[in-house]
């Protein structure tokens, strides 16, 4: 029996939305012209956009959205891998509206949300405190602690004699201490998790996106040498509690070994050495904290985006295979991850990605 055109199966997205914990998915179908929802790896909040008709005046009257209430988002992908396969759902999380926007015409209301961990407290709020003796696991904790969120830690433990946090909001410090240390932070739902960087890069592919193959749109690679440092990066200074130099040192082409300084040695990789201008505390390794420097400008080496045909299994801090581009054919890092529905493009999935370290 032929199926009718009408009839056959069609992929279909549907955004899922409680407000202040009541499901209005049926009472938004009607009204929604787009939404976009974009999952970062690192440092920036999760954030949810959504754009509604409104040629009733419901949005902007009765239905108007109280600001700073919750919204708890996800994507349900229906007919998505097979016509009989059961729905995906992409969980994007709860966020805490933070701006209504009215424009026209055609009327129309935009609700723009951050994830609801994300508090201004947490973002905005100065301090002024010190740890002694501690570590970077025991500041997120305390940090995590005073929030009311949960740590999730997997990396060294990076031991510190001395760190003072001067005027600065939680998050902020936070967030330098991590990356000074090549370490990834986000904040998502009731949790605050660090993660080093190279442990991220080493996760499995969660598939291969292949030029020809996979449904991609529109894609963008790039690759730089300004700012690249092939020759890795040392950092010379003087302690002034043991009145002695102090020099650190680490060669890409060695990233696999604990290294040793040799003075006047060459890199086995070439190119340029990065000079690393700061203290070292006495209990860090500084080995790892030079590392982490070269880490930070080497990672944009080899970057790119695609934007695919809707795909929820891809989040950020996921790894991807890259193929079919030739020179760039290699494993990405997904930085950040919009997932985005138009009625008139459908829903579409646009990765910002880069090349994958082994340090």
């Amino acid at each position: 029996m032929e199926m009718s055109a009408s009839s056959i199966p069609v992929r279909l997205a549907v955004l899922v939305l409680l407000y202040e914990g009541k499901d209005i998915t049926a009472q938004l179908a009607p009204y929604v012209r787009s939404f976009s929802f974009t999952d970062n790896s690192h440092g920036k909040a999760d954030d949810l956009q959504v754009t509604l008709e409104d040629r009733d005046h419901l949005w902007k009257g009765d239905w108007y959205p109280g600001k700073g209430a919750t919204l708890t988002a996800s994507l349900r992908c229906e007919q998505w891998d097979a016509p009989d396969a059961p729905p995906v759902v992409m969980r994007c999380g709860t966020f805490t509206i933070d701006e209504v926007e009215l424009s026209g015409p055609p009327d129309t209301v935009t609700i723009k949300a951050v994830s609801a961990a994300m508090t201004k407290s947490l973002r905005q709020e100065r301090k002024t405190k010190a740890w002694e003796n501690a570590s970077l696991e025991q500041v997120a904790r305390d940090v995590a602690d005073a929030h009311g969120l949960t740590l999730r830690y997997d990396g060294p433990e990076f031991q510190f004699t001395r760190m003072d946090q001067r005027e600065t909001s939680d998050l902020g410090f936070l967030k330098r201490m991590a990356e000074e240390r090549g370490m990834c932070l986000k904040v998502a739902e009731d949790s605050i998790v660090l993660m080093s960087g190279k442990g991220y890069d080493a996760k499995a592919p969660v598939k291969t996106l292949r030029r020809g193959e996979t449904a991609i749109k529109s894609f963008r690679f790039k690759e730089k040498t300004d700012g690249v440092y092939g020759g890795g990066a040392e950092v010379n200074y003087h302690d002034p509690v043991t009145k002695q130099g102090r020099t650190y040192a680490f060669d890409n082409a060695l990233s696999g070994q604990r290294q040793t300084y040799v003075k006047g040695a060459k890199s086995k990789k070439g190119g340029d050495k990065l000079k690393v201008n700061r203290r070292i505390d006495a209990k860090d390794d500084g080995i790892e904290i030079v590392k982490a420097e070269c880490r930070d400008k080497n990672k944009d080496e080899f970057e790119g985006s695609l934007t695919l045909m809707g795909d929820p299994d891809l989040r950020a801090a996921m790894t991807v295979d890259v193929a079919g581009f030739l020179r760039f054919d290699a494993t990405y890092f997904i930085e950040t991850a919009t997932h985005s529905f138009d009625r008139s493009s459908g829903y579409t999935t646009e990765i910002s990605i880069r090349k994958t370290l082994d340090y």
